[in-house]
């Protein structure tokens, strides 16, 4: 899993290798195995997204993965990864989320992202 991630996330076009419902659904379990190791179980994800159609399809995926791995999500809707990050402190959950995103730049609009950042916003 850790192969597809560049500097800050895993990138590419909906429905095309490697933003896909089955690698998001792999990559919510790989979190959720990843954060359930180590004694100190976490038992809650927070989930954000942006406006995108393929952000429905990318969260339903998210959270059958972690799910799936017996850990529960926090599907907070669409909303900044700075107010998401609000919320997980606000609400003492899990310090990851995972956010399908619109990359952010006039030249790649088509583009999507999966990040896995802390509570405070920085890219795990």
């Amino acid at each position: 899993m850790r192969k597809y991630f560049g500097t800050d996330g895993v990138r590419g076009k909906a429905n095309e290798f490697p933003m896909t419902a089955t690698f998001a659904l792999r990559l919510g379990q790989a979190v959720a195995k990843h954060f359930s190791n180590g004694g100190k179980k976490v038992h809650r994800i927070v989930i954000g997204k942006d406006t995108r159609i393929s952000g429905y399809m990318f969260e339903s995926a998210l959270v059958s993965g972690i799910t799936s791995m017996g850990l529960d999500a926090v599907l907070v809707g669409v909303l900044p990864t700075p107010a998401i990050a609000y919320i997980t402190r606000g609400l003492r959950l899990m310090p990851v989320l995972l956010y399908p995103h619109l990359i952010t730049s006039i030249a790649i609009t088509e583009l999507n992202s999966f990040q896995v950042t802390d509570s405070n916003c920085l890219t795990m």
